[in-house]
């Protein structure tokens, strides 16, 4: 309250009045009665006051005080009005001092508000002590989705405002229009709360005025657009406050991964106790084959056998024969049999860290497919930078040049026409579920390009450029004793040669390519509002130029990620220029494999797996600046630039040579339970992408990302075990 020297009188009525009405809430339409205890009120209009009138904003008379008396009461009031006009009126040649009032409500003393009022044309602030408690649930409220906040904007101004929007998800924007408010209009609007949002009010070219706020989720604000600040001129005045806390959208993943920790603890323990029990049952049978063999051929120590023997040595003794000097061939036989049975498991045994880091994959990506429990960074970038769904597709065409060296190096003995047949054959059943799966029966809007046919493109590319070089290996291998040393290297060049050639013409092509609608060469945004709107018409530059050259606009993906924020054109990621750069990746993981066939050893392996990554990982960046936005070449799965496969390739290094590292050297984890899908990931992709939407289930209920990310996680958890349950019975689907 304002202090004065000389004692002021206690206007209740208005006090008890305005109070009402903040009870109720100045976002309620509906009649309530409200019980208040007000408090002491103070102004400095002088003790000549007749009377005090509360009007609408169409100067409609609401309440009139009159004779009014000093003191504490409480008071009914019903309120159907929004937003007043005080009128106080009082004799001729008396000034108008501020006013302030003190209120107190009886449920929640401590919380703080701030309204205007309108006193003879006159903007004062009043602080009000107020609890709003009662007004967050009012139906009025928009209901907002998820990641989104309400927000109600009143605008008590004179003069028309225009409403424009920019999200912080979209980089170097121009503003969106929205509308225009008119004076005494109250609008409702769901705002993004996952980036900071922005929001320009202008009345003209000198008065307007930028807000900026990041807003917690289902949060409900309230915005009160007073008017132009006399005091300063071009300056608009507002009242911006939190109606209702929002939630911590964050919370969900704290609570999945405390159960996943959980869970992974209960199955260490499973797999130890399992281990014991296992490891007492083979003691005891080596027990029992002691104690027989002794029973059958007498003390070992005999035959200089000195200690506990393995079925090695038993095997050896066998050959001396009984008492009678006959010898045993059955237990030689068995033993040699059971000998070479390891032989040829070992020598036929997987890598089982590549089979966990495709099952990992896999398992995001289904997983991200599904929803990702509706967070942002669990979908794929606007444009430029990284979040994780842009992460695994990469990845697996860099595993699927991994595998290729294993799989040409199991059919060497096949003559040449059965691996271009089987070539030829996995291309176009690749490709033709990828189309399959597009679930587009009008073929005039058909997309071609997409996941499975750029798997198919590069596997094709990479596959026939090995099986063809391999002729001309024999006939120009590089001899000199250093390279030795460099196998995987030597012994790869002329793919190096196929790669530099890939890389050289898609810089060209994306640099080089005169483009349409004005556009600049080597553009690389997303177009529409980006760059302020200079290039609406150039999303994806030369790659949806080239795309619509060979496609057609209608065969290409019609709802890219940048359409929302960037108001972008329709543009494909898997288009016929990025499919160069996939080719590449594919030859980096290709070169990956050669490094695990020439070098035998842990460490050699582990050593250049990790160097390759560093490498690969800092051109990348560099290539990018280092930065989401900027650089010569961005980071951009959209347009998979060069600087994004060679990041994706080079933390494809380092995520293999920790898996080995972890599986396959310490064999502490089997990489369980990613190896299942892993094993059959095809089968397990294409199942989840045929059945989305029917198997595995979704129910109704509230929109929240705990929801999402439990049904997210459960039908992610049932496709592994749909996989698991394949691995048992010895299901696997090859092409």
């Amino acid at each position: 309250c304002l202090s004065c020297d000389r004692e002021m009188p206690r206007i209740s009525a208005l006090i008890a009045f305005f109070f009402c009405l903040l009870a109720q809430g100045v976002w309620s339409d509906s009649t309530k009665q409200v019980n208040v205890r007000v408090g002491n009120f103070i102004h400095s209009l002088g003790n000549d006051v007749l009377a005090v009138e509360l009007k609408t904003i169409n100067k409609q008379l609401i309440h009139s005080f009159e004779n009014i008396s000093r003191g504490h009461f409480t008071k009914f009031v019903n309120i159907t009005d929004l937003y007043f006009d005080v009128e106080v009126l009082k004799p001729r040649n008396k000034t108008l001092g501020p006013v302030s009032l003190s209120v107190v409500h009886m449920n929640n003393p401590n919380s703080t508000d701030l309204i205007s009022i309108n006193i003879y044309g006159q903007v004062e602030d009043l602080k009000l002590d107020v609890d709003r408690s009662d007004t967050v649930n009012n139906s009025n409220w928009p209901s907002c989705e998820i990641d989104q906040a309400a927000l109600k904007l009143i605008h008590m101004g004179s003069y028309p405002l225009e409403y424009y929007e920019v999200s912080g998800e979209c980089y170097q924007c121009a503003t969106n229009l929205l509308g225009t408010v008119n004076p005494g209009v109250t609008i409702f609007l769901c705002v993004d709360t996952r980036f900071e949002y922005r929001m320009l009010l202008s009345e003209n070219e000198n008065l307007s005025f930028w807000k900026k706020e990041s807003y917690e989720e289902r949060g409900q604000y309230f915005l009160n657009i007073t008017g132009e600040d006399k005091d300063h001129p071009n300056t608009i005045m507002y009242d911006f406050q939190k109606v209702k806390e929002g939630q911590n959208s964050f919370l969900p993943l704290l609570y999945v991964s405390i159960v996943l920790v959980l869970v992974a603890l209960i199955y260490s323990v499973a797999t130890f106790v399992e281990w014991k029990y296992r490891c007492c049952i083979r003691m005891k049978a080596r027990l029992w084959t002691e104690m027989k063999f002794e029973r059958d051929f007498g003390n070992p120590s005999r035959y200089g056998l000195k200690g506990s023997y393995s079925s090695t040595s038993i095997s050896k003794h066998a050959q001396f024969g009984n008492k009678d000097g006959e010898t045993s061939p059955l237990i030689g036989s068995e033993t040699e049999t059971l000998a070479s049975g390891k032989r040829s498991k070992k020598h036929k045994e997987r890598l089982q860290s590549l089979d966990g880091f495709r099952g990992l994959s896999l398992v995001i990506m289904i997983f991200v497919n599904y929803g990702g429990g509706g967070y942002w960074f669990l979908d794929h970038s606007s444009w430029n930078g990284l979040t994780v769904a842009d992460l695994v597709f990469p990845w697996f065409v860099w595993i699927m040049g991994v595998s290729m060296v294993y799989s040409f190096k199991g059919r060497q003995k096949d003559s040449w026409f059965s691996k271009l047949y089987q070539i030829l054959r996995r291309t176009v059943i690749l490709f033709a579920l990828g189309i399959f799966l597009d679930h587009q029966t009008n073929f005039s809007k058909m997309r071609i390009p997409g996941v499975l046919q750029r798997f198919a493109i590069s596997y094709f590319v990479v596959a026939i450029t090995e099986y063809l070089t391999i002729f001309l290996y024999s006939r120009f291998e590089l001899q000199h004793k250093v390279f030795k040393h460099f196998k995987d290297l030597t012994n790869n060049w002329i793919q190096w040669i196929v790669t530099a050639a890939l890389i050289l013409t898609h810089t060209c092509i994306t640099f080089l390519l005169p483009l349409d609608w004005n556009c600049p060469r080597g553009y690389l945004g997303p177009g529409g509002l980006a760059e302020f709107g200079k290039y609406p018409n150039c999303t994806g530059g030369a790659a949806r130029k080239l795309d619509l050259m060979l496609f057609h606009e209608s065969h290409i993906y019609q709802h890219p990620t940048c359409k929302t924020p960037y108001k972008c054109l329709a543009h494909d990621p898997e288009g016929a220029l990025g499919a160069l750069n996939s080719i590449v990746i594919c030859f980096l993981g290709l070169q990956c494999g050669k490094i695990l066939i020439y070098h035998k050893g842990h460490v050699h392996r582990i050593v250049r797996m990790i160097i390759w990554g560093l490498i690969l990982g800092l051109i990348g960046a560099a290539l990018a600046e280092f930065k989401q936005n900027g650089g010569a070449i961005p980071l951009n799965k959209n347009l998979w630039s060069l600087s994004f496969i060679l990041v994706m390739a080079g933390t494809g290094y380092l995520l293999l040579a920790a898996f080995y590292f972890i599986i396959d050297v310490l064999k502490i984890w089997t990489g369980a339970p990613f190896i299942f899908p892993g094993m059959n990931s095809i089968f397990i992709y294409v199942g989840s992408e045929l059945l989305d939407g029917y198997f595995p289930f979704f129910w109704d209920g509230p929109n929240c990302h705990l929801k999402r990310l439990f049904e997210n996680l459960l039908a992610v958890s049932i496709w592994i075990i749909v996989a698991y349950y394949c691995y048992i019975i010895k299901f696997f689907v090859k092409i």
